[in-house]
């Protein structure tokens, strides 16, 4: 108990049980937040694609302090459910806000804007400009609150909260609409950009872009293995004995873009959160402050060969290195008992890259200007000559609103007429109207997919395709003449390679009880969970409980 309120005692002439509590009381005004089982500073560390049985394999490799950390003292959900195959940034909307998409109004990534005919980002909103950067992104199209507004709103915004992450889509959903800054990689210089939908840009990322900027750093950094290859488990020999390595040269163009995909870009993000750390003095408030941090353990989608599995373990280990870097950081900033860490990951990619052809995996390729020529010419002999088709990514296409229109056909018509005929179309394994979809009717898990797609989607058709089969994007990378004859697009091939929904989350506190779940968990309950261990309310959006597990020292462990 401080000095202040030891004389304070001492003045007041009262019996023993009275003086007890006397003290309770004082001390539930508020002397230290760690008293009322507050955390004075949390870390919320978000992975995309972490896996829970690649963590397990690998687990004898990590050190004390990052992941075993988690898995040793804390309470592990290896499964959370987000209930269908929704990209990271839908993902980390469902798990930041505790609402699926049809109530944060997130879906995807990418939103199609019928005027320009054209994908945009989901958060891209011009009324706000960059700084360092000419992108201009605010949180507006999230339509509840998040953990990290809740945190803020319950400290009357005396508490700091901070985002960063490479993604610009990533950073601005970690900070939500009320926090101090949200932090990310400008993919075109190299700058740590941001927002002016936020308040402040901390100036230790000014001082970084100005005085070591990544810039002058990038073509003097490699990223090569942590060990030698012969540590790593279960690689074919021929992977050990030659060493991957990845330099980001001037010349290249997507030069930025190559190294936040790699464990380095994670790890300069980890250096910018530690930083934003100690010099905002997080954890030393008299609010709660929180700092979220996206991170990716994603297969290296820049790898020379489709087999990654020798960048995917290091890839593992750097991250177990740079989750421990946080963890000291934040416990030296705010002390041990003050702090709260929990990761959320989210689901992987359902695409990857197609095995080399000397296996023989049997495949076929799916061309979207193709299919999309093909359902306008159908269209064009049911309900007669117009452009019926405006766009499509593969996975959804675009009805023309206007054309319907002007034959007097209603949507829901022309949307299963696509519907009918996409699913006759060699590779398509399914194809679903977005009326289908919201009536529940849809998949395997039918009331997941309605959950996770708004009423108002843009699309008009959704479209999923036979495992092993490429996803040839040739209408928004169309072929270009080279010198070496037409080339594809690299960003325009895909092979789908259905996932299961599923991946782990993992909380630290000192008032939790290590515990593992063994049965899968609704990741709308993520964010629930957070707001409790933080002793503030839930979001908005957030319709379910908080998961139950042993969050006191008292309670008995599993």
């Amino acid at each position: 108990m401080t000095n202040k309120y030891s004389r304070l005692l001492g003045k007041i002439s009262l019996s023993h049980p009275f003086k007890v509590l006397a003290v309770s009381v004082l001390l539930g005004a508020g002397v230290s937040p760690a008293w009322c089982g507050k955390p004075m500073l949390t870390v919320g560390i978000y992975i995309e694609g972490l896996d829970y049985e690649q963590l397990m394999r690998l687990r004898d490799n990590f050190g004390k302090y990052g992941f075993n950390r988690f898995l040793n003292e804390g309470v592990v959900v290896p499964a959370i459910d987000y209930g269908t195959s929704l990209d990271a940034i839908a993902s980390t909307a469902l798990a930041v806000t505790g609402a699926s998409p049809s109530v944060n109004g997130i879906h995807s990534s990418q939103v199609y804007d019928p005027m320009l005919r054209i994908k945009r980002p989901v958060l891209s909103d011009s009324e706000y400009i960059g700084n360092y950067t000419t992108e201009t992104y605010s949180p507006r199209n999230l339509l509840t609150s998040t953990v990290s507004d809740e945190a803020k709103i319950a400290g009357a915004g005396v508490g700091y909260v901070y985002s960063v992450a490479t993604s610009p889509e990533m950073a601005i959903l970690l900070g939500g609409h009320a926090a101090d800054g949200a932090i990310w990689l400008n993919m075109d210089k190299g700058t740590w950009a941001s927002s002016t939908f936020y308040p402040e840009i901390p100036v230790n990322i000014t001082t970084r872009n100005r005085l070591t900027p990544l810039s002058m750093r990038l073509d003097t950094l490699s990223w090569v293995p942590l060990w030698d290859g012969a540590v790593y488990n279960d690689l074919p020999e021929h992977l050990t004995h030659y060493p991957f390595r990845y330099v980001f040269g001037r010349l290249d163009e997507d030069r930025y873009q190559k190294f936040a995909a790699s464990p380095l870009g994670g790890e300069e993000t980890v250096k910018i959160a530690n930083d934003l750390i100690t010099t905002q003095s997080l954890g030393t408030h008299s609010g709660q402050d929180a700092i979220n941090v996206g991170l990716s353990a994603l297969p290296y989608e820049y790898a020379k060969s489709p087999d990654t599995r020798f960048e995917l373990q290091d890839t593992y280990l750097r991250l177990d290195r740079a989750v421990a870097s946080l963890i000291a950081t934040a416990e030296k900033q705010a002390g041990k008992d003050n702090c709260l860490f929990y990761i959320v990951s989210t689901p992987p990619s359902s695409t990857s890259r197609r095995d080399d052809p000397k296996y023989k995996i049997p495949y076929g390729e799916f061309s979207v200007k193709k299919a999309m020529s093909l359902l306008n010419l159908y269209l064009m002999a049911v309900y007669g000559n117009g452009e019926w088709v405006t766009a499509s990514d593969g996975e959804h296409f675009y009805l023309n609103r206007e054309t319907a229109k002007e034959h007097n056909i209603s949507l829901r018509e022309l949307r299963r007429e696509a519907a009918s005929f996409l699913n006759r179309m060699s590779g398509v394994r399914q194809a679903y109207s977005l009326d289908v979809i919201i009536e529940g009717d849809a998949g395997p898990r039918p009331q997941e997919l309605k959950r996770n797609t708004p009423a108002d989607a843009d699309f008009d058709v959704l479209l999923t395709l036979r495992p092993g089969w490429e996803l040839v994007d040739d209408y928004n990378y169309p072929v270009a003449s080279t010198s070496k004859g037409k080339e594809r697009n690299e960003n325009s091939v895909k092979v789908e390679r259905p996932t299961t929904p599923y991946a782990p989350a993992m909380f630290l506190a000192p008032s939790v009880v290590s515990s593992t779940l063994s049965t899968p968990a609704d990741a709308r309950s993520v964010a629930p969970t957070v707001a409790r261990l933080m002793r503030i309310r839930a979001p908005n959006g957030a319709d379910l409980p908080p998961l139950a597990f042993p969050d006191s020292k008292s309670s008995n462990q599993k």
